[in-house]
Parts: structure tokens; sequence; C-alpha cells
């Protein structure tokens, strides 16, 4: 079977716009294949989904609002849903226009410029060394449509737990999870920090994942991992001194929000019951001896 390997640059963007106005965006389309690629442009409109960032791809079936918005590509060669051919390490750019209506709804309008490969009958009799499989590889554009460059952010962090809420002090991890609920008609990315507190004093902190929440939907939160490279879930690593703990969870000024304090306990339960294990055995154990004569 032959390699599908393309890559698309950039692999997203985010756009403020007044309506009425048109902006282009130039993407790189790379054939990192050793095969030729018979490619196919094109744009479909999406609606998040669930709390983990999925969307659901809506053409043609798409809010009403969608309407607004139409694409087009600026190539003098080349159109939306017109094939075109990559060579191996072969590139090409494409212009990407995007154009609102000047009636359009203030708001976001979410979509991904998708760079599909399919390989026709066709196609394989000319070329039977074209690859046999379908694949689409995406760039989501996030285009808000406002009167000013700066969109109000407003939001409500919900189900801030952790768990569990009695920690041993040697082992596993006390996590944390929350919901943040952006009540703006904008998106913005989640900047806040997890504030750990142990007799009035901070222990630690852990640095939000700058996800993105999308306008009247909610985000789970994920952390930063201490390298800065990657994500991860929000939790601290035994071992822990005994003892009450909060842990404050709080947003960017910028994000109009309310601080969420939760509390939890550090307790060495282990070495604990691992104690009262040993007295009962030396009781069991001294009163079972033979007393001497």
């Amino acid at each position: 079977m032959s390699a599908y390997n393309l890559t698309i640059k950039p692999a997203q963007i985010e756009i403020i716009a007044k309506p009425g106005s048109s902006i282009t965006q130039a993407y790189l389309i790379t054939n990192n294949s050793p095969n030729t690629l018979y490619l196919t442009p094109s744009v479909e409109a999406w609606t998040p989904q669930g709390n983990d960032g999925s969307v659901k791809y809506c053409s043609p079936a798409c809010p009403d609002a969608y309407n607004a918005i139409s694409y087009s590509l600026g190539n003098a060669d080349l159109k939306i849903n017109q094939s075109f051919t990559l060579t191996p390490n072969q590139s090409q750019q494409l212009v990407l226009k995007i154009k609102s209506t000047p009636d359009a709804s203030l708001g976001d309008y979410y979509a991904t410029f998708f760079i599909s490969q399919f390989t026709t009958d066709k196609i394989r009799n000319s070329d039977p060394a074209a690859p046999q499989t379908s694949a689409k590889l995406g760039s989501h554009i996030l285009l808000s449509l406002s009167k000013t460059e700066s969109n109000p952010a407003s939001s409500q962090i919900k189900l801030f737990k952790t768990s569990p809420r009695l920690k041993d002090i040697f082992f596993g991890k006390v996590n944390f999870t929350a919901q943040i609920d952006n009540t703006s008609d904008y998106y913005y990315p989640i900047v806040g920090k997890i504030n750990i507190v142990k007799n009035g004093k901070t222990q630690t902190s852990l640095d939000l994942a700058p996800q993105n929440v999308l306008a009247h939907h909610s985000r789970n939160i994920n952390c930063i991992s201490p390298d800065k490279q990657s994500l991860q879930t929000c939790s601290l690593k035994a071992p822990f001194w005994p003892g009450h703990y909060t842990a404050t969870l709080s947003l960017n000024p910028a994000i109009k929000s309310t601080p969420v304090t939760i509390s939890y306990y550090i307790f060495p339960y282990y070495l604990g019951l691992a104690l009262l294990l040993l007295s009962l055995a030396a009781i069991l154990f001294f009163k079972r001896k033979p007393s001497s004569t």
C-alpha cells in the first residue's frame, strides 16, 4: 500500500474581523511521501461538540448565520473542490479567501480547510503507484466577527473537584478536574492556574493549558507539563506532608469569572494502618507467649 504523508501549515488560524470584510490566508501543502498524491481542497463548517474540544461537521445543515461566510481560493489555476497533484516532496501554496457579508451577525464562525486524498479508478488505471486509501488533513478556522479588536470574555468555573479528598502521604496522586463555561459570544483561550495552599502558604501551583473554549460552550481543563512542552491531567504526585490543603482555581482577570476553592486532606493512614497491624500482632504474640514458672 502506498504511503500517505502530507503536511499543512498553519494547522489553525484565529481571526477577528468586521462584518463585510475579506481575509486571505496562505497555506503551505507539502507532500512528504514517495508517491504522487491526488488532492482536493474543501471547506466544511462545524459546531462544538462535548466538553473535550471535539467538533461536529454540519455542512450543509449548519446554523443559518453560517450562510453569511463564503470561502474561495485565490490561486489562478485552482478552485475549491477542484483536484490537483503533488509529486513527491513537492509543496504548493494555496491562498484561501474568507469573506463575510456586511449584514453578518456578530459572533463566532468555525470551519476546517481540508486537503483530501481520494484516488479514483481512472487515476489508479493511469498511475498504479497512487495511494489506495482515502484520507483528510485539515486546518481549523476560528473566525470572530466583531466591531472591536478585543472581544469581551466571561466565564463560569463549574465542577471543580479533587480526588481523592482524603489522600495518603506516600502513594498515588491528587487529581483536579473542572469545567470552564464560556458565557460570552466569542471564543478565548483558558489562562489561569490552580494554587495549592497549606497553613496560609502557597505550596505549589499548576498552570492551566491555554486551550480554546468556544462561544457558549464548555471545556474540561488540562494542565501544562513541567517542561511546558505538552498537556497533561492536572495532578500532584506523592509524597505529601500531612494536613489540610485548599486548591483555588482562578482565571486571568480579562476572563471575567469568580475563583473557586475546594479542600482536601493528607493523612498517613497507610502508615497508621501498618502500625496498628504491628501493634495487634505484638499483643497477640505476647498473649500467646507462655509465662515462665
